[in-house]
């Protein structure tokens, strides 16, 4: 018994002292550092002072064995603490992520770069341990098509969906190399998209756009009572597509700026100009 306890509490210590190495490498400020390597330490100084304890003149074996559960429920109690505080920064980040204005804004073979709300944050594809590729349909169109992100540097995970500005810029340029992405889905994706009729862009997959989200489906014998043709309800699309939010806003000439995807340059709006601003004017000004 004193020997199993004594090897429990000298093995315990050390892999606390060797999982806790990885303190130094992560990205976290100094006075995080410091409290959580003077848990450790305490946990460990804990552990070697029952080591020291378990001497069958000194304590009785039953005694040992009470001190041999509190020390492990101590190490679980740690251990479950440091998950629970990793889901919280996990559940924060991604709290971030689902609020306010959100955009990729650089992709290259170094990594990729997102904005939050106007702060930039860069992640190294060095970094990046796995991406996951998530896709749900409604019926025959995409709901909603997201990339999940763990990293090896103790950063939280990232899902990052196509409510994303420049979503689909990243999902066309992520690197070959993850096996748990489905390249030929995402390949695809790509060689069957169509030109928009609303927008122009070359976005259109399935009979609805993966850019402006408008689609000919969504023409029904509802809509069809204030747009009696086709040509009235892609007109009416039109107008809030490349209405102004402001006076000040310069108009852009019915052209979207769109790292993912081409403008058709045949493709011509059904709307004019003069139009198009009339419209801003008398609901976005």
């Amino acid at each position: 018994m004193e020997l199993i306890l004594k090897i429990v509490f000298f093995t315990l210590p050390l892999l606390i002292a060797v999982y806790s190495l990885n303190i130094f490498s992560a990205k976290e400020n100094k006075k995080t550092k410091i409290k959580k390597l003077a848990i450790r330490a305490l946990v460990i100084l804990f552990l070697i002072i029952l080591n020291f304890q378990i001497d069958e003149k000194i304590v009785r074996k039953d005694t040992a064995l009470i001190c041999a559960t509190f020390g492990i429920a101590i190490v679980v109690c740690y251990l479950l603490l440091m998950q629970l505080t990793k889901m919280r920064m996990n559940y924060q980040v991604n709290k971030i992520l689902n609020n306010g204005r959100r955009s990729v804004e650089e992709v290259n073979n170094f990594g990729f770069k997102i904005n939050i709300k106007n702060s930039d944050v860069f992640y190294d594809w060095q970094n990046v341990k796995s991406v996951k590729l998530k896709v749900s349909f409604l019926e025959k169109n995409i709901k909603k098509i997201s990339l999940l992100f763990k990293f090896n540097n103790g950063k939280p995970k990232i899902e990052i969906d196509n409510r994303f500005r420049n979503f689909y810029y990243l999902l066309k340029n992520l690197p070959k190399e993850y096996k748990s992405i489905d390249n030929n889905f995402i390949e695809n994706l790509f060689k069957n998209l169509k030109t928009c009729p609303f927008c122009g862009l070359v976005s259109y997959y399935n009979d609805r756009c993966l850019d402006c989200i408008c689609s000919l489906d969504f023409w029904t014998e509802e809509q069809k009572e204030d747009y009696p043709t086709i040509e009235d309800y892609i007109k009416e699309e039109q107008l809030e597509i490349f209405a102004t939010n402001d006076k000040n806003e310069k108009f852009n000439d019915f052209k979207i700026k769109n790292l993912a995807f081409q403008q058709d340059e045949n493709w011509k709006p059904l709307v004019s100009k003069q139009q198009v601003l009339q419209y801003s004017k008398e609901n976005c000004w």
